[in-house]
């Protein structure tokens, strides 16, 4: 990382916000990002000055190795909060509490130990109540009154930031409607599917259509926080902006617009009233719960046909010298969309669908942490299993190898396994497993010795964690994740002890296919490059069994012989 750059947290960084920021910003700070997806799973290129931890926040135990690795890399001057849940249920869910407000927590305790410049907190304008009358306007000053779940938790949210603010400084913002060219902001998508489809209800609009809301493009409001780091120094200990534009868009206004830049010329709208659209939505509703295909559409948005979310965004421009540039505002832009809606569908749907389709609790980090409780246990008793006396014929060659050599082996294929299950990637297993089969080739095992050993600890693994009360509700997942993972070991190792069988007296080296993993240092590379976080998990636990391997390493190669296989 170019130490001479400003260091910034950013949580939430597979997301949307976070995500456009991370890209756009990347040569201009040190990243450290923590989100619930990897950095491959996120689509996020590798980059000097990115460190990446994959961690849900509403776990403290998940930041605290956080600090120490940080400051390893020079430190972080800014955190910011991108992280938090939502969806457009209106069911009061656990993450509301989970992750908006014990997240914002433990991140706000992380920025104590960090001693940071500014804390930038990512809120919400839906977090205030929508007005029937348009003279109410939404400022800075506006309070977070609404009372749904994800208002009520992002006000909590909110009131600790400004508890905390007597710490360090912290910035609320409030932002708009996001959107890119490509939409990617879930309700202004389903609208944009239904009006230009043909679909019965395409031209029909609840209420006068002037339900209205304000949209922010996501460029400006990455430049938005851009200019907030820029001026850290010279802004207030605690202060709310506003992300958005002054004023409001209603729907009759993004109909008639896309309309007309998809067809030629706006269509006509059919304006349901009220009265009307409640209990046609209500039927709509029952009917998909019935078919279990439910509509974007729920009862609880018909009290919000004809109500506006006006802005003042004057004061935030004022104090931050920003403001949303014109070519971006939504009206105009529509017409970028719907091109690319147009002449890249597959690219579109499949960017507004991963949009629509959020995860609450993502089953591989809740795996990866299971497995981890049980990491040691399970090594010894496989260590224990290999030496027992029953198997001294079926594990003749791996009892030749020294206990601890034996364990660290273990731990690393543990390790891949676990960690390719919270990162949703194999191909390192299949890259580890093809070098160890060499060496395994070369000492004499056969095929079905290494074949039942790696069978018999996917036993003891599965045996172990079916006793976790907390794998339970994800049992079939994990057990499915765990067996895959040994079952692409089993297929590598015998195709590879095929092709040594087929030309054994030419393999005097890896072959081409095979990654060069030859000893310790570079297997602790492939696990680090696996889980692509900023701290190593294995550092405190293995450190001693690193030294020990790397001593038989060194005896090894100055001539004398080595333990290992």
């Amino acid at each position: 990382m170019d130490n001479s750059l400003p260091g910034i947290i950013i949580t939430g960084a597979s997301g949307f916000i976070g995500r456009h920021f991370v890209e756009h910003n990347v040569n201009r700070y040190r990243m450290f990002c923590i989100a619930r997806r990897s950095q491959r799973e996120s689509g996020i290129p590798k980059h000097e000055n990115i460190r990446w931890t994959q961690a849900d926040i509403g776990d403290f135990s998940n930041l605290q190795d956080v600090v120490e690795s940080i400051n390893q890399y020079g430190g972080a001057d800014f955190i910011l909060h991108l992280a938090g849940y939502y969806d457009f249920t209106m069911v009061d869910h656990p993450q509301y509490e989970h992750t908006n407000v014990d997240g914002t927590r433990n991140v706000l305790k992380l920025a104590q130990y960090l001693n940071i410049k500014r804390f930038i907190f990512s809120s919400s304008l839906a977090a205030s109540k929508f007005n029937s009358n348009p003279e109410q306007i939404l400022n800075e000053q506006s309070p977070p009154d609404a009372t749904y779940p994800y208002a009520r938790s992002k006000r909590k949210a909110e009131e600790m930031i400004r508890n905390y603010s007597t710490m360090f400084p912290c910035t609320i913002l409030r932002f708009a409607a996001v959107y890119s060219d490509w939409c990617e902001y879930p309700p202004l998508f389903v609208f944009l599917s239904t009006w230009l489809s043909e679909k019965w209800n395409s031209r029909i609009i609840g209420g006068k259509g002037e339900t209205s809301i304000t949209y922010i493009h996501i460029t400006d409001l990455v430049k938005m926080i851009v200019s907030i780091l820029d001026r850290s120094d010279n802004l207030p200990q605690l202060a709310t902006y506003v992300s958005s534009p002054s004023g409001t868009v209603t729907h009759n206004e993004l109909y008639e617009a896309a309309t007309k830049y998809f067809y030629g010329r706006p269509k006509r709208a059919i304006r349901m009233p009220k009265i009307i659209a409640t209990p046609g939505v209500i039927a709509r509703t029952a009917l998909g719960n019935l078919l279990g295909e439910k509509p974007f559409e729920r009862p609880w948005m018909m009290k919000y046909i004809d109500k506006k979310l006006v802005v003042d965004a004057r004061k935030t421009n004022e104090n931050l010298d920003w403001k949303t540039t014109p070519r971006n505002d939504i009206i105009r832009r529509l017409l970028f969309m719907i091109e690319n809606m147009k002449n890249h569908y597959v690219d579109w749907t499949v960017k507004n669908e991963t949009a629509m389709n959020r995860i609450t609790t993502r089953f591989n980090i809740r795996a990866y942490e299971v497995m981890m409780r049980h990491r040691d246990f399970i090594i010894t008793k496989m260590v224990d299993h290999v030496y027992n006396g029953s198997n001294q014929v079926r594990y003749e060659h791996y009892r030749d190898l020294e206990k601890l050599v034996l364990k660290w082996y273990l731990t690393m294929l543990y390790q891949l396994i676990a960690t390719s299950i919270k990162v949703g990637d194999r191909i390192l297993i299949r890259k580890y497993i093809q070098a160890i089969a060499l060496r395994r080739y070369k000492s004499g095992f056969s095929a079905s010795e290494v074949v039942s050993f790696l069978s018999d600890f996917e036993k003891i693994i599965l045996s172990e964690l079916l006793i976790d009360p907390e794998a339970q509700e994800t049992r079939e997942q994990l057990f499915t994740a765990v067996n895959i993972a040994i079952q692409l070991s089993i297929d590598e190792i015998e195709e590879s002890f095929e092709f040594f069988d087929s030309d054994s007296a030419r393999i005097v080296q890896l072959p081409d296919r095979f990654p060069s993993i030859q000893n310790v240092g570079s297997l602790k590379e492939v696990i680090t490059d696996l889980e692509d976080t900023f701290f190593n998990s294995l550092e405190s636990d293995l450190t001693r069994d690193f030294e020990f391997i790397n001593e038989q390493i060194h005896t090894s190669e100055n001539g004398n012989q080595s333990p290992m296989r």
